[in-house]
């Protein structure tokens, strides 16, 4: 029988490779995972500049929102060219977050048989959008005259 330690003060019994904890062990391995996921959690809730950009161009372009349009519209409003992979690989991260949903439109022949996927962004997008609008307007109140940039 070996002893392996788990977390500060936690101990578990190993016999024959198999490793047995008490129930109090399983309480505090509970209270450990509870909290890594609320502050993984907390780290997804905050929306990066690429994300904002994206999921406001996705709901400017409305239910019919595929990469390319998603593009076009970022290139635009937004004055930024971003390739369609990445804007791809930001709208499934917003999905995974519950900002976005997406569907799949009937396969065409006109494209090979393949079929266009479709964006549209959640009531919780839209209160992250809020939300981070709101934060970055208190960053800057009071920043509009300068004789407010002290440090400039």
């Amino acid at each position: 029988m070996a002893l392996c330690l788990l977390a500060p003060g936690l101990l578990s019994s190993r016999v024959r490779g198999t490793t047995v904890l008490s129930a109090c062990h399983h309480r505090y391995i509970i209270d450990i995972v509870i909290i890594i996921w609320r502050a993984a959690m907390t780290r997804s809730v905050a929306l990066g500049e690429a994300e904002q950009l994206i999921l406001l161009a996705t709901w400017r372009v409305g239910n019919e929102a595929t990469g390319a349009k998603i593009r076009v519209e970022l290139a635009d409003r937004g004055g930024r060219t971003l390739t369609v992979s990445s804007i791809y690989v930001t709208l499934m991260r917003l999905q995974r977050k519950g900002y976005v949903q997406s569907r799949l439109a009937d396969p065409t022949p006109v494209r090979g048989g393949k079929a266009k996927r479709y964006f549209t962004v959640t009531k919780q997008g839209v209160a992250a959008l809020r939300e981070a609008r709101e934060r970055m307007e208190r960053m800057w109140e009071g920043m509009d005259t300068a004789s407010d940039l002290k440090h400039a």
